[in-house]
Formats: C-alpha cells, structure tokens, sequence
C-alpha cells in the first residue's frame, strides 16, 4: 500500500511540478519586456543626472556636482559617473575598463542595453558635447525587476508537497483499511468490517467499496461457519453408525459358525478404513480451513524424527521391510509437534506402503544452505518403489489424487496421507516435493524454514 502512495503523491507532485514550470515559462517573455522597460527608464534617468553634474561643475565646481550625483544615488537609487570620449572619468568614481565599455557602448547607440559580464549592471548614455553617463543602480537585483520570485516558488513548492501528500493520504487511506481488514479475514480473526471505519470524507466509490467488501465478509464468515456445522456433523452422524455397527459385528461373532468368520472380519476391516478415511476428510477439512497451525510448542524435531522412524520400524519388520535414519542434525523448533508429526509419518508410512520387501526406507535431516535466501530443514525420505510419472509429481499431493502406476487404489492408501503433509507443512511456512530418484524410487523432502543458526522455527 505504501508504493500506492508514493505513486499518487508522486503524481500529484509532478502535475503540481509542471504547472509551476508552465507558469515560469508564460512570465518569462513579460520579465524579458519588463527588464527592457526598467532599463529603458534607468538610461533617461542616468543622462539626466549626468546632465545636472555637468551644470553644478560648470556653476559650483567639481564639488557641487559630487553633490548631485550624490543626492541622485540617495534618491534615485543609481550610481552616475561621467566620462569624456575617451573613457576617462572626469566626474563620479567608475572604473576605468567600465567607463571605457560604457564609451564604446554608447557610441553603438545601445541605450537600455547592459554592458555585458563582468558590468552587467552597468549602462553607457551619451549626453552633450561627447560626454558619457555612465550608471549602475546600488541594488543590481532591482534591474531584474518582477523576476521570477524563487523563494515564493519555493513556498509554493512546499506547500504542494504538503497538500499532495495529505490527498494520497486520503486517497489511499481507505484501501489501506482493506487490506488490513482482508488479511484479519484470511487469518481467520473473527468478524472483519471495514465500513465504520471508512471516513465520511472518504471518497463514494471507496465508500461503496467498503459496504460490499462487509457484506462479502458477512457471507465468507456464514459460509465457514456452515462448513464447521457440516463437519461437525458429518463426525457425528457418520462415526456414530460406525461404533454401532463395530458393537454389532462383535455380537455377530459370538452367534455365527466359523465359516462367517472371514466376512465378518472383512466388515470390520473395511469398517476401520470407512473410519481412517473419515479422520483424514476431517483432519483435511480442518487444515484447509485454518490459517496458522493451532498450537505452537518447542520440540527437538529430531528427536521427534527418531520416534517416528522407531514406531514405523515395527510395521516394517512385519512385512519384511526396514526404516533407516541415515543421517541426522539437533534442531530445535517452534511448531503444532502433533500436527508435524502426523506429517511426517504420513510420508514415512507412505514410502513403507511402495518400497518392496528386503529393501529400506531412507530417512534423512539435515540443514540447507541457499545463496538467494535464509536456510531451511528438509527432511528427506527415500522409497525404493516404482515412482511416480513426472507429470504427477505434483498432484499427488492433491486431495485424493491417483497416477496411473502400480501406485494403485488397490495397494493401500486413501490418496489423503500427502495432501494432510503438505498442508500441514504449508501452515508452517514450509513445503513439501516430490522427485524421481535415479535407479528407482520416489524421494519425498519436508521443507522447514531455519529462522536462526542453531535451531528452526517452523
């Protein structure tokens, strides 16, 4: 949103910027002619002093038209020498190289016209008998006249910044107000409404765009709160006629002949996988809909590494399989240690469910450097199984995602246990990939942020 303001108050201050050079640009010819005129006047004024100094030196001596050009300078404002037609300076005190520049400028006729640098200022007027008034006003600036005013320009440039700053302000206040209030609605806190927030100064399309943006709140918040009553009962009303038909099957078991036996036993085993498959479209639902993982502990996730390794170690056994930790590094984390946990074990199981009899499931945990960004933990672990195609490497962390290999409905598995990793993963700042091992297998990694050196927090 700050890049918002900086691009309106940019905006404004180059309009702004632009009309204070049109308004330069459309003085400038007036100053131009206005110069003119005030050094016009100034040439009448200068041979008119100069000719009262040479009445007073003819009347009163030298003295008496030091005198006037005295009082000129007092009233007028204008320093008058005068000069023979040689450039000699018989009455005031201009320098020699000004009087002779004047000289020669009047001899051009060049009334009016500045002498050109280092005697901008300074003006050459023919008067009677071949002598030269030669002037300069004590204030030089004063020859500009209604010059452009700088420091006016200056407080006007100020005061732009100021007002240019307060409108992107304005403008941009009331989408401010919706992205915070869209990110309180992504993160779940309660109930968001950004209209009584908007100012009644505020714009009437911003207005108007806060009222829907309530109203769509209104309407996201009743939508999630019907999905957690639909959860909700979708646990009930399914797991309760699943206890009662186990409590059923039991009874069945105590009445029937051992020849019902082996169906009786297949309800309940598919009983118990209508039930797994029920907890997982839960735990599922639930992820989706949270923002940040429910709780937060300390743990060593390599220690929770090894206990996961060790209980899967014990199925792997029973179907002539083994989990090997083959390497492991101390890190301590901040995290939901139940909802990881779950996660991993759901690709630690995985990989046990393809990898095939008399071989391993490698499990690594290690730290990762990366030149372009922080560190991270990942978590690696290696099946010896058939893979996945390359196409598919990504949907099978998809809800209910299958590929056409032997990784089949058939084998096992209700294509949930990866979706729940790497959404779990995800609410934790992290990642899960999958990738297609060279000689076979399928590598599953678990990528955690490393926050600082030492530890992780996930």
């Amino acid at each position: 949103m700050s890049r918002l303001w900086v691009r309106i108050f940019t905006g404004m201050l180059l309009s702004n910027a632009i009309a204070m050079v049109g308004v330069v640009l459309a003085y400038q010819p007036r100053v131009g002619d206005h110069r003119e005129r005030v050094r016009a006047r100034d040439a009448s004024v200068i041979a008119r002093v100069a000719e009262l100094a040479l009445d007073a030196r003819d009347e009163l001596g030298v003295a008496g038209a030091t005198r006037v050009l005295d009082d000129a300078r007092a009233t007028t404002g204008l320093r008058v020498s005068v000069a023979d037609a040689r450039g000699n300076v018989i009455l005031g005190d201009a320098e020699p190289a000004v009087a002779i520049a004047a000289v020669e400028s009047a001899a051009r006729d060049r009334v009016g016209v500045p002498l050109g640098p280092p005697y901008e200022f300074w003006q050459g007027v023919r008067v009677r008998d071949g002598w030269v008034a030669v002037g300069e006003p004590t204030q030089p600036e004063d020859v500009l006249g209604v010059s452009p005013p700088v420091m006016q320009l200056l407080v006007v440039a100020l005061l732009a910044m100021f007002v240019s700053g307060l409108l992107a302000r304005w403008t941009s206040g009331p989408l401010r107000t919706l992205r915070e209030a869209s990110q309180r609605l992504l993160a779940g806190r309660g109930e968001v409404r950004v209209a009584p927030g908007i100012s009644r100064w505020a714009d009437s399309e911003a207005r108007a765009l806060a009222q829907d943006f309530d109203r769509m709140a209104e309407r996201i918040e009743g939508l999630l709160a019907s999905r957690e009553r639909l959860l909700r009962d979708v646990s009930h009303e399914l797991r309760s006629p699943l206890a009662r038909l186990n409590v059923a099957l039991e009874l069945a078991r105590e009445r029937v002949t051992d020849d019902a036996q082996p169906l009786l036993d297949r309800i309940q085993k598919e009983s118990e996988r209508l039930d797994e498959l029920i907890g997982l479209v839960l735990s599922m639902a639930k992820l989706d809909q949270a923002s940040q993982a429910a709780e937060s502990t300390t743990f060593a996730l390599d220690r929770l590494l090894i206990d996961v390794c060790d209980d899967a170690a014990f199925e792997a056994e029973s179907v002539g399989r083994r989990i090997e930790l083959i390497s492991s590094a101390p890190f301590t984390i901040v995290g939901d240690e139940e909802l990881l946990r779950q996660a991993i074990e759901n690709v630690v199981r995985n990989g046990l469910r393809w990898t095939p009899e008399g071989t391993a499931v490698e499990v690594s945990l290690r730290r990762e450097k990366h030149e372009d960004g922080p560190a991270t933990i990942l978590i690696e672990v290696r099946d010896q199984g058939p893979g996945v195609p390359d196409d598919a490497l990504e949907e099978i962390f998809q809800p209910f995602a299958r590929v056409d290999t032997a990784r089949e409905r058939s084998a096992g598995g209700v294509g949930l246990g990866l979706a729940i990793t790497a959404r779990a993963l995800a609410l934790h700042g992290g990642d899960a990939r999958a990738q297609n091992v060279d000689g076979g297998g399928l590598r599953v990694t678990l990528e955690l942020p490393l926050r600082h050196e030492g530890g992780g927090l996930a």
